[in-house]
């Protein structure tokens, strides 16, 4: 089945080159074909560059299945900015765990262990669909497939991580606790934030 859908694959990626071969040998054909070609074109990037200067924002769109994740639609190239801005939505996001709230996640209220409270909150970059791996945009509706040829698990794209916040209890009180927020780029941890402490010194 996996060779079918490779051969597939690779037949329409010939057939598509193929296409764009004789589109580009009938545009080039006369001088004023070249012409509009090359207007086409010019106008093809001047319409994509205003559209991301202009009108892709960046957005975080939360899971419907899982209400600790959020996608980060179109986020900001600058490091700085992107890492303040999943800060503000933490800080905006966040439900004291020991006070009970409709509101808060289902999940934060129980203690994995004496030292941390199961309550987090994961952030990961949106991608759209290619080869054979739905992207991360398949978790907006979709809980994890872990069976078959057409698996579908959040591991799958550990590159689009972009961070992980977790709440720790307090060693001295537990009944206190700090936030700590991991930062990632390409799958690897590239740093480490305390963004709430309420343990006592």
């Amino acid at each position: 089945m996996e060779y079918v859908l490779l051969f597939f694959l690779l037949l329409v990626i010939l057939v598509a080159l193929y296409g764009v071969f004789r589109i580009l040998k009938w545009s080039l054909s006369t001088k004023l074909r070249r012409v509009f070609s090359l207007l086409a074109i010019s106008l093809i990037v001047l319409v994509m560059l205003i559209n991301t200067l202009f009108f892709q924002q960046m957005e975080f769109i939360p899971s419907k299945v899982y209400p600790n994740l959020f996608l980060i639609k179109y986020p900001v190239k600058d490091t700085i900015a992107l890492r303040l801005a999943i800060k503000n939505k933490i800080l905006k996001e966040f439900k004291d765990p020991f006070v009970s709230n409709n509101d808060a996640f289902k999940f934060r209220s129980t203690k994995i262990n004496k030292n941390t409270i199961d309550y987090t909150l994961r952030f990961y970059k949106y991608t759209s669909a290619w080869g054979f791996n739905n992207g991360t945009k398949h978790f907006i509706v979709n809980k994890e497939d872990p069976g078959g040829f057409s698996s579908e698990m959040l591991s799958n794209y550990d590159e689009f991580q972009l961070a992980y916040f977790n709440v720790v209890n307090c060693k001295i009180d537990s009944l206190k606790y700090r936030g700590e927020l991991i930062f990632f780029e390409k799958g690897s941890e590239v740093g480490k934030d305390i963004i709430i402490n309420l343990c006592p010194k």
